[in-house]
C-alpha cells in the first residue's frame, strides 16, 4: 500500500511530463492504426482513376469500338443514303421536263439511257444515229427560238443575238461519217445545257414585247462545256475538264479516237469554210465536264458562261433565274463592266454587230472577220464585235452594195460611164441618212441606253444522271408462303366461296319472304267485305223484317 501511494505521488509529482510523453505517443499510435485503411482506400481509388482515362482514351481517337458501335453506323449510313436517293430522284424529277429528244428518236433514246442498247442490233442503232442526224438541226433551231431572237429580216424578236451557228456552235454532222453514240449524248446534253441558258434569258424577258421592253436586251456570248467556260476558283483549285464519257459496242473492240481539242476554241476551223445558211461556223467542239472527285456521283457538273447587255436595275432578276433554274446553276463569276461602245437599238434591215453576220451570205468574207473579232482575244476576253464591226457595217451601207454580196458590185459601178437617175437617188438617201445621223447625234447629249451594262457570269450547271430504279425483292420462302401452302390456301379458298354461296342464297329467299307480306295488310283489309257478302247469301233478308224496318 504504501508503494502504490509513492506511485501516485510521484506521478502527481511529474504529472506534466507525463501527459507529454503520452501525447506526443497517441498520434504515433494514430497513424500505424489507420496507415493501412488509408492506402488501400488510395489504391482503389487510383485504380478507378486510371480505369476512366482510359476509357475516354477510346474516344479522342474518333473510332469508338464498342458491340454498338457497327449497328449504329449501319442504320445511320442507311438513313443518310435514303436521303440522298430520295434528294437525287427529286433533283432529277425537276430537270426531266428538259431533257427531251427530237421527236424523231424520242422514244428509242430515252429508253436506252446513257448506255450501249443491251438486245438491240448495232444496225438498229447506226439507223438511230442518222435519224438523229437528220433531225438535230431542226432541234438546234428550235432551241435558239426560245428566247425570241430579233430577226433583222422581218424586225421582229426582242433579243438581239448573234445568229443561230455563231451562238450555239452546234456539231457538224456528216453523214459519210456519222458520229458514235457517245458524240450524239455529249452534242445532246451540251444542248441541254444552252437550251436551260437560253430559258432563263426568255424568263427574265417574259414580259417583254419588243426590244425597248426587254431587260436582257443582246445575248454577247455563250460559252457551254468549254475551257473558255470554266471558272477561276475551279482553275486555281486544280479541277480539270475531262471529255464526255463514250459509249461503245461491248461486241466491238473500243476505237481511239483521232480528235484533239484546241485551246484556240474552233478558230482554225471557222476560217476554213462557210456554213450553209448564215456565217462561218465553229468546227465540233469536245463537251468537256468538270471532273469529279466522288466516284459514281449522282451529278455531272459542266462550266457554263453567259455574257449579257442588261438592265443594271435588273441584275438581280437574271441571278435568281440562275438559281432557280431546272439545271440547278451556280454561279462562280460575276462581273460587270460598261459596255465598250454605245448601245444601238436593232431595226429592220439595219443589221449592227452580231446582225451583220446573219444578214451576210454564205461564203462573205467580211462575215468571216467579224465572227473572228468576236472571238477571245480579239476584241477583249468576251468577244463583242462591237466598234470596228459596226463601222464596217455602216461603211458597207453606205458604200450601198446592194444586199452585201461582195466587193464586185462596186468596182462595176465604177467601170460605168455616164450618170445613172438611179444612182443619184442612192446618192440622196445616202445623204439623208448621214444627216440623220449627224442630226441624232448633235442632239444626244448624253447615252441613251446608259443604263445598260455588260454582264458575265461563269459558273456550273449540275447536270443529274439519271437515280437508280428500286429494286423489288421477292419474297423469300420464309416470308412468303411455300408451293404446297399455295395449293392448300386455295383448297381453303374453295370453302369459304361455297359458304358465301349458301349465304347469299338464304339471304334471298328471306328478301322474298320479307317482300309477300308487305301485300298481307290489303288482303286482310278485304277479307271482312268478303265475308259479309257471304252471309248475305246464305241467309237472304226475310219480307216481314224488310217491311218492319222500312215502316221505322
Amino acid at each position: 500500500m504504501d508503494q502504490v501511494k509513492e506511485i501516485l505521488k510521484q506521478a502527481i509529482k511529474y504529472r506534466f511530463w507525463i501527459a507529454v510523453g503520452v501525447s506526443a505517443l497517441l498520434p504515433m499510435i494514430a497513424y500505424f492504426v489507420g496507415v493501412g485503411a488509408i492506402q488501400t482506400k488510395a489504391a482503389a481509388e487510383t485504380g478507378v482513376i486510371t480505369s476512366a482515362e482510359k476509357d475516354v482514351k477510346q474516344y479522342a481517337g474518333g473510332r469508338p469500338v464498342n458491340g454498338q458501335y457497327k449497328g449504329v453506323v449501319g442504320e445511320k449510313t442507311e438513313v443518310l443514303t435514303k436521303d440522298v436517293d430520295l434528294s437525287w430522284k427529286k433533283l432529277y424529277a425537276r430537270q426531266a421536263p428538259l431533257l427531251t429528244w427530237p421527236e424523231r428518236v424520242q422514244e428509242r433514246f430515252t429508253t436506252w439511257g446513257r448506255k450501249w442498247p443491251e438486245n438491240v442490233d448495232s444496225s438498229a442503232v447506226q439507223f438511230a444515229i442518222i435519224d438523229y442526224m437528220n433531225a438535230y438541226p431542226g432541234y438546234v433551231t428550235e432551241v435558239y427560238k426560245s428566247f425570241k431572237p430579233f430577226d433583222f429580216v422581218e424586225g421582229t424578236g426582242v433579243v438581239n443575238a448573234p445568229p443561230e451557228a455563231a451562238l450555239l456552235r452546234p456539231a457538224e454532222f456528216k453523214i459519210e461519217s456519222p458520229p458514235t453514240l457517245g458524240k450524239v449524248w455529249a452534242a445532246q446534253e451540251r444542248l441541254w445545257i444552252q437550251r436551260t441558258l437560253l430559258d432563263v434569258v426568255a424568263q427574265v424577258n417574259k414580259d417583254a414585247k419588243t426590244w425597248d421592253s426587254a431587260i436582257i436586251r443582246q445575248i454577247e456570248g455563250l460559252e457551254v462545256g468549254s475551257p473558255n467556260a470554266q471558272d477561276q476558283r475551279s482553275i486555281a483549285k486544280g479541277d480539270v475538264l475531262e471529255e464526255a464519257a463514250a459509249i461503245d459496242d461491248p461486241a466491238k473492240p473500243a476505237v481511239e479516237s483521232t480528235e484533239t481539242a484546241t485551246d484556240s476554241g474552233g478558230m482554225m476551223s471557222m476560217m476554213m469554210g462557210p456554213r450553209g445558211g448564215g456565217g462561218a461556223a465553229a468546227a465540233p467542239e469536245t463537251v468537256s465536264y468538270i471532273k469529279s472527285p466522288i466516284e459514281n456521283a449522282p451529278f455531272k457538273t459542266m462550266p457554263v458562261q453567259l455574257t449579257v447587255l442588261i438592265d443594271q436595275e435588273h441584275i438581280q432578276d437574271l441571278l435568281v433565274a440562275l438559281e432557280n433554274s431546272p439545271m440547278t446553276i451556280q454561279v462562280m463569276d460575276f462581273e460587270m463592266a460598261k459596255s465598250g461602245s454605245p448601245v444601238k437599238k436593232p431595226e429592220k434591215g439595219q443589221p449592227t454587230g452580231y446582225g451583220m453576220m446573219g444578214m451576210m451570205g454564205g461564203g462573205n468574207s467580211m462575215s468571216m472577220m467579224g465572227m473572228m473579232m468576236g472571238r477571245k482575244g480579239m476584241t477583249g476576253y468576251g468577244g463583242r464585235a462591237s466598234g470596228m464591226m459596226n463601222d464596217m457595217s455602216s461603211m458597207m451601207m453606205n458604200m450601198n452594195m446592194g444586199g452585201m454580196g461582195g466587193m464586185g458590185g462596186m468596182g462595176a459601178a465604177a467601170a460605168k460611164k455616164g450618170v445613172d437617175a438611179r444612182s443619184k437617188t442612192r446618192e440622196a438617201d445616202r445623204k439623208k441618212r448621214e444627216d440623220d445621223a449627224t442630226k441624232a447625234v448633235q442632239s444626244s447629249i448624253h447615252d441613251l441606253y446608259y443604263n445598260i451594262v455588260e454582264v458575265k457570269i461563269t459558273g456550273q450547271a449540275r447536270f443529274f444522271n439519271p437515280p437508280p430504279a428500286e429494286e423489288v425483292a421477292a419474297p423469300s420462302q420464309a416470308e412468303g408462303a411455300a408451293p404446297a401452302d399455295v395449293d392448300a390456301a386455295k383448297k381453303d379458298a374453295e370453302p369459304k366461296d361455297a359458304a358465301a354461296k349458301q349465304d347469299a342464297e338464304p339471304k334471298d329467299e328471306a328478301a322474298k319472304k320479307v317482300v309477300e307480306p308487305k301485300d298481307e295488310p290489303a288482303k286482310k283489309a278485304d277479307a271482312p267485305a268478303k265475308k259479309a257478302d257471304a252471309a248475305k247469301k246464305a241467309d237472304p233478308p226475310k219480307e216481314g223484317a224488310g217491311d218492319a224496318t222500312s215502316k221505322q
